[in-house]
């Protein structure tokens, strides 16, 4: 079990972020028990950190704002900075507020349901991002079962279920 900080998983067990004071993210299902944050550095024989997420734009539907309400105080947690639709400032205008945070965010979270495939705005939303053509960008997230089907644009992008309740897992 090669202990590595996953930068796509953020797991929530119970409440309780799996991480070290240092602000790694452990992958626990590679490694059942994350290592001591002094032994967190990399070393010569383990691969070097990633680049240390900041900002994630969070896309869904209106329709799923409950779901989406309980991701929000994980980036917190984690000390990430959340934004999605509702930090559009008053008065300014809304799709081109949006665009720029989608462009500055190091983590375009994708919440995938059957609103979300209907949804034209969620649409534009995940094309602008796929339209920057940054490696490991999109990183989407399912909650129902069966997962509705991507579009044909992201059906090769591994969507991660995200369990409601009190497990999880958010691709960060």
């Amino acid at each position: 079990y090669g202990v590595t900080p996953l930068r796509a998983l953020a797991a929530v067990r119970d409440g309780v972020l799996a991480g070290d004071e240092a602000g790694n993210v452990w992958n626990l299902e590679a490694a059942p028990n994350p290592p001591q944050a002094s032994s967190a550095k990399a070393t010569s024989a383990e691969p070097s950190l990633a680049p240390p997420v900041q900002t994630v734009y969070v896309c869904y539907s209106h329709q799923d704002r409950d779901i989406v309400d309980q991701i929000k105080p994980a980036m917190q947690a984690l000390g990430l900075s959340y934004h999605d639709v509702e930090s559009v400032p008053i008065g300014e205008k809304w799709s081109g507020a949006i665009l720029q945070m989608i462009d500055k965010a190091d983590i375009f979270l994708l919440c995938w349901s059957q609103a979300a495939s209907a949804s034209q705005f969620v649409r534009e939303e995940w094309r602008h991002a796929l339209s920057l053509g940054r490696p490991d960008f999109i990183r989407p997230i399912y909650w129902e079962r069966p997962m509705p089907p991507p579009p044909p644009e992201l059906a090769q992008i591994n969507f991660v279920y995200y369990g409601v309740g009190k497990e999880g897992s958010l691709p960060l």
